[in-house]
């Protein structure tokens, strides 16, 4: 039975603390040494040599790398790999033309304002000291485990238009992240395969509450393998005019002008290669198909869009009151309500088709929400999301 859900995630991001005390201060300080000398190393590994960089006015630095030596080709499996410029086919576009079809405008990323990488390289957020000194942990931070059970759909193509917010700048939103999102999923419960894309704010990884555009995968359900953007190897970048992880800006506001990201992800049907498009004008990049295991290499059983925020104030009193999307409730709509429209998916018949059922699930109903608001008859269904935490509402424990 075809199958996708909108699901709402509010989860609990636990950080486990180890602290050893050492009897001899000489073993503090090569502790301490060792730890500063891998924080080096990696730091080396991770930096790309540039042939031109570009201070945003954000604080990013953005580096344009030689497109052969970009991360991806760090992973053994990527090694003798060639290149694919462009996708073989993407099915009609039509959907994705905001401009046309939305009274929205499409937002754009900070350091472009600054500057430009030429053809041949691609745009590289650096990475710092002070991130690796942050997130050191990086590898195991990621989604939890969702749970889903196979379905005999198979889905090639998802396309949607996701709104660009700011979420509410509380002290909470320093210690929370927050997530809007398309994803394509498949395999079982624990050992699932995703890639997905969307807009985050999340300080943990990138040390500050800026709205940033992200993609992320996994091939083991997150137990051994998940990582953002280009910070490990596996996705491939071929396009010198987007960078994953970089701040997007203007920005929605309530009862203003409405910005939207347009995503596409899409299986290529002779690689099997899984694409990122973004914005209906730029092909980003994709996931190789050698990444993937058994699940993803046949395309996806599920598609998901929606949001999460992610605290360890989450499902407790107090609850954390950072907001989901605007802040508001879905019934506030257009123009307050953060949304996603122009959903769209295609299974082996390579056409794009509205979700014949969408269920919606919210982990919090009480905290954030998600209203399926379908205008008038024949008119385009849009899903609107979100909440405001705990943050002045009683009802949110």
């Amino acid at each position: 039975m075809a199958f996708q859900r909108w699901r709402f995630l509010a989860e609990i991001l636990l950080l486990f603390s180890y602290v050893f005390i050492s009897a001899y201060v000489a073993q503090g300080r090569n502790s301490e040494k060792n730890h500063v000398t891998n924080i080096n190393s990696k730091l080396k590994f991770r930096r790309r040599p540039a042939l031109k960089s570009i201070r945003s006015s954000d604080g990013d630095i953005i580096d344009c790398v030689d497109i052969y030596k970009q991360p991806a080709f760090d992973d053994p499996l990527l090694m003798n790999h060639t290149i694919q410029m462009r996708p073989n086919y993407i099915p009609d576009q039509d959907t994705m033309d905001i401009k046309n079809k939305s009274s929205s405008r499409t937002t754009l990323q900070i350091w472009r304002k600054n500057g430009s990488c030429p053809q041949g390289t691609i745009p590289i957020r650096r990475v710092r000291k002070k991130d690796l000194l942050r997130f050191k942990n990086l590898e195991t931070f990621s989604s939890k485990k969702q749970t889903h059970s196979n379905r005999s759909l198979v889905i090639y193509n998802t396309t949607t238009a996701v709104l660009g917010y700011q979420p509410n700048r509380s002290a909470s939103i320093l210690i929370a992240t927050v997530t809007h999102y398309v994803g394509a999923k498949a395999g079982g419960a624990t050992d699932y395969e995703s890639v997905k894309s969307g807009w985050m704010v999340n300080p943990k990884l990138y040390g500050d509450t800026q709205t940033r555009f992200f993609a992320h995968w996994t091939t083991d359900g997150n137990q051994k393998t998940g990582c953002y953007d280009l910070l490990c190897s596996g996705f491939v970048q071929t396009s010198h005019e987007v960078a994953l992880g970089a701040a997007i800006s203007p920005l929605s506001s309530e009862g203003g002008t409405q910005y939207e990201i347009g995503i596409q992800l899409t299986m290529d049907p002779k690689t099997g290669n899984w694409w990122l498009l973004y914005n209906d004008k730029f092909d980003l990049g994709y996931w190789p198909r050698s990444l993937m295991g058994d699940y993803l290499r046949s395309g996806a059983t599920m598609v998901q869009w929606g949001g999460e925020v992610y605290s360890p104030n989450v499902a407790r009193t107090p609850h954390t009151t950072t907001g989901m999307g605007s802040g508001s409730w879905p019934q506030g709509l257009f123009g307050y309500a953060s949304y996603i429209s122009h959903i769209r998916s295609v299974d082996y018949s390579y056409s794009w088709r509205y979700p014949n059922f969408v269920a919606i699930l919210s982990d919090e109903p009480d905290c954030y929400a998600a209203y399926h608001y379908v205008p008038g008859f024949m008119e385009e269904p849009t899903l609107f999301f979100g909440g405001p935490g705990g943050f002045r509402n009683p009802r949110c424990p």
